[in-house]
């Protein structure tokens, strides 16, 4: 049987430069009409009576549209006419394969022809130039999109330099285009020659978010855009510009008697041992990134009895600084380092103290660790209260932003602080001797008495180190406030930027909690809306169910493509609350049990070694048992590589999510019996620098409740619906549970504070750069900033109740699709 194929169905199109636009009503299309030169070489030696001839350059011809006559087709070819640049065009054909042909023309010829008793026909000629690509569906050739995908930028970096500027740097591909454009909300700001990377963006508006893209093009033509989020907001004007604001002393002077306060209201006089301009590498913005160095024995300086700052019992305030102790001590005495103080030094004791203290009786301790130290009240120690953090927080040499808050409701519960935007919860301030409420028309205003930097009046307590950017407040602010004021004084080095369909390496334990069931359906669902692309997963679970489990949900969702590899000797939890329920109502016959799977080493290593390098996202809500099989696995059929140089090479984060940082009982994975924490810990120190780990803490989920309501709306043959009912052992609504590593799916699927590619702030990567550490007898987690193990951590910026909303919306049945 003939396989001739009738020309009807054939379509045109050309490239607009972000997408194919369709010409309709072509009656024929003749061309492209390629030839080639050919050179004759016939010599008066040649034999055999013929011409000789050998190839010369090949040529696309032309091709020539004969069209009706339609105002908007004849416009869109008058436009290709009209520039002096090829535009890409695309002809695709009525085959079963799909076969186009997509080359660059110029459009050279377009005659009107109007006959009294015919249509207007119009017929376009198109000069081609270079190749006619031949491609399809099905593979083949070279597509325009392909031609692109070797082209487009990656690493996008944004930085504020100002109010009203921004530097742009992004990383250029290996295959040269004409040069790289870059777009402020869709309007093309600079043109940047292939090569150079970066520009310099001004004249933009003060606290405003733009969408940053930048595009590789090529005449007309542009790639797909890297795309980030940047707000105008530098850290400075974060502070400057808020309405509560009552004093700011960035303390950078180069020389002076006094800290200028940036309010221009109370300048504080500088006394005693005050070295001006150290340089402090806390703050990375370009300018006025100086410090002033407190000797510990006499510099302090003085701000006065200010008014604005005698903090009445329910009035509400913030004091935030960035501080460098030097406390080094030994001895048999506590040592007080007061870094902002307005009290009195004699009864009744008022007033108020934020510092760091030395505790010599602590034995754990090393001679370089403090706590935080925070008093306020009326009369020591019955109208009084006292916050002092339990566990070792502070350590000499190091920077922090400590940030202290107060409501006004003269109970304890209202006075908070925060170390590097962290709250510092357990306190361990004189428990039974302190009141911890300040009653009614108890006095804490200190009139008469100066607020003070560096020093606690005349009783000559001194801070020692160096201190920056102490701000004062008269309300208190949010945990939300600080956390971003943290990410804007750090200005780090970002690791993370969204770039199109991230792809998702998922190992997960769906035997322990029901949690995991909600991130499938989290991930599913991100991916039902392309913005993550899952292309394997493992089981890390003793429960021979597990995986089953885990297909029977995927099979419903039409996922049963995912590859599954299965971990059996797993060292976590087995609590098997769901999973022979699930596996036995709608369980897919081969696949009960998990000899029904593959060795999760041979889906890690086979989907790995196919992707291109630095493009997964690997993410563990289990045990880190398989990442360590990952870790020690050596060559084979699918890749050369050892486990290290396969990951160096494939994966561009490996997020766990797991332990709390900086410090802290792990509560999940790592801690425990040993097996766990030293598994954890092996990890930690084995894998490779040059692969960042950000770690997911714990205690960043808890409060995200999540599943209340759409659980229970999914379809009665939905096996998640039954796994989270089989969990609670009920069908109530109200259920939720924590929604720990959907927190990281929204960060990888949607981007961090300063590079999402939404409006949404949903959290920052903070401890940047440090090394993590965990005990492994107890689990207990440690971080040495000090150190640049490749490792950090995530905190939410986004709230709560916001995070909830999102995750909520992505719980949706596969009907919903």
């Amino acid at each position: 049987m003939a396989n001739a194929i009738a020309g009807v169905g054939t379509t045109f199109e050309r490239w607009s430069g972000s997408a194919w636009q369709f010409i309709a009503e072509i009656n024929a299309i003749e061309g492209p009409t390629m030839n080639k030169e050919n050179i004759e070489v016939t010599a008066l030696d040649t034999d055999g009576g013929y011409d000789e001839f050998i190839t010369g350059f090949m040529e696309g011809g032309t091709l020539t549209l004969n069209m009706n006559f339609t105002r908007s087709g004849y416009e869109l070819m008058k436009q290709d006419f009209e520039i002096d640049v090829a535009r890409d065009y695309r002809i695709t054909l009525p085959d079963d394969e799909d076969t186009t042909l997509e080359f660059e023309g110029l459009v050279i010829e377009i005659p009107l022809t109007m006959e009294a008793e015919d249509k207007l026909t119009v017929d376009v000629t198109i000069q081609v130039t270079g190749e006619v690509a031949l491609a399809s569906a099905g593979g083949g050739g070279q597509s325009w999109e392909s031609y692109f995908s070797t082209r487009t930028p990656t690493g996008l970096v944004l930085t504020v330099l100002s109010d009203t500027s921004v530097k742009v740097d992004w990383t250029d591909a290996a295959v040269a285009a004409d040069g790289l454009k870059v777009y402020f909300n869709d309007v093309l700001i600079d043109t940047v020659a292939f090569g150079v990377g970066t520009t310099t963006v001004t004249g933009l508006t003060a606290g405003t978010a733009y969408t940053v893209k930048v595009v590789a093009y090529k005449g007309l033509y542009e790639s797909d855009p890297i795309t980030m989020i940047v707000e105008t907001t530098t850290y400075e004007s974060y502070i400057s510009g808020d309405a509560d604001l009552i004093a700011f002393y960035r303390m950078d002077e180069q020389s002076g008697a006094v800290f200028e306060d940036k309010t221009g209201n109370y300048d504080a006089a500088i006394n005693g041992g005050i070295t001006l301009s150290v340089e402090n590498n806390y703050v990375k913005e370009p300018i006025m990134s100086d410090a002033a160095t407190f000797d510990g024995a006499s510099g302090y300086a003085v701000i006065g009895d200010v008014a604005a700052l005698r903090f009445a019992r329910t009035d509400p305030f913030t004091v935030t600084a960035i501080i460098k102790p030097n406390t080094i001590r030994t001895g048999t005495t506590n040592t007080d380092y007061w870094i902002y103080t307005k009290a009195n030094t004699s009864a009744p004791y008022q007033g108020l103290l934020i510092g760091v203290r030395w505790n010599y009786h602590v034995t754990e301790w090393n001679p370089a660790q403090c706590t935080v130290w925070v008093q306020f009240g009326a009369n020591y120690p019955t109208q009084w209260l006292g916050f002092k953090s339990k566990q070792v927080d502070v350590q000499s040499g190091q920077n922090y932003l400590l940030t202290v808050t107060y409501d006004g409701s003269a109970v304890v519960a209202g006075l908070k602080a925060y170390l590097n935007g962290w709250e510092l919860v357990t306190n361990d301030m004189e428990p039974g001797v302190l009141s911890q409420t300040i009653a009614a028309g108890e006095d804490t205003t200190t009139s008469g008495i100066n607020a003070e930097i560096g020093r606690r009046g005349s009783i000559e307590k001194w801070f020692k180190g160096d201190i920056k950017d102490l701000a004062i407040f008269g309300t208190c602010k949010s945990g939300q406030w600080v956390r971003k004021l943290n990410v804007l004084a750090k200005c780090y080095d970002p690791i993370y930027s969204v770039t199109p369909t991230p792809k998702i390496f998922y190992d997960l334990d769906i035997d322990s909690d029901i949690d995991d069931v909600v991130d499938v359906l989290v991930a599913l669902n991100l991916e039902h809306n392309n913005e993550i692309e899952l292309i394997g997963a493992v089981v890390t679970a003793t429960g021979v169910k597990a995986a089953a489990c885990l297909y029977a949900i995927l099979n419903y969702y039409g996922r049963t493509d995912l590859p599954i590899g299965v971990n059996t000797d797993a060292v976590g939890f087995e609590n098997d609350l769901y999973n022979s329920a699930v596996v036995t109502a709608y369980g897919v016959t081969g696949k009960l049990t998990s000899t029904d799977f593959e060795s999760y080493l041979i889906t890690q290593r086979r989907e790995l070694s196919a992707q291109s390098d630095a493009s997964v996202e690997y993410i563990t809500t289990g045990d880190l048992s398989s990442v360590k099989g990952l870790i020690d696995s050596t060559a084979d059929g699918y890749s050369a590589l050892s486990g290290i140089d396969l990951i160096k090479a494939k994966i561009k984060h490996l997020w766990i999510v797991g332990g709390n940082w900086p410090r802290g009982a792990a509560i999940s994975d790592f801690g425990g019996t040993a097996p766990r924490a030293v598994i954890s810990d092996y990890v930690l120190d084995n894998w490779p620098l040059e692969v960042p780990i950000i770690f997911v803490p714990i205690n960043e989920g808890n409060d995200v409740e999540v599943g209340e309501t759409v659980m229970e709306a999914l379809s009665v043959n939905n096996p998640a619906k039954l796994a989270w009912e089989s969990y609670f052992g009920d069908s109530l609504p109200t259920n939720t549970r924590p929604g720990w590593s959907q927190i990281a799916f929204l960060a990888i699927a949607r981007g961090l504070y300063n590079q999402q590619t939404t409006a949404t702030k949903y959290a920052g990567i903070v401890g940047h750069k440090g090394t993590a550490s965990i005990n492994t007898t107890t689990g207990v987690t440690a971080w040495d900033s000090n150190v640049n193990g490749g490792h950090n951590y995530l905190w939410k910026i986004e709230t709560d109740a916001n995070f909830i909303t999102k995750i909520n919306e992505l719980i949706k049945d596969a009907t919903e699709w």
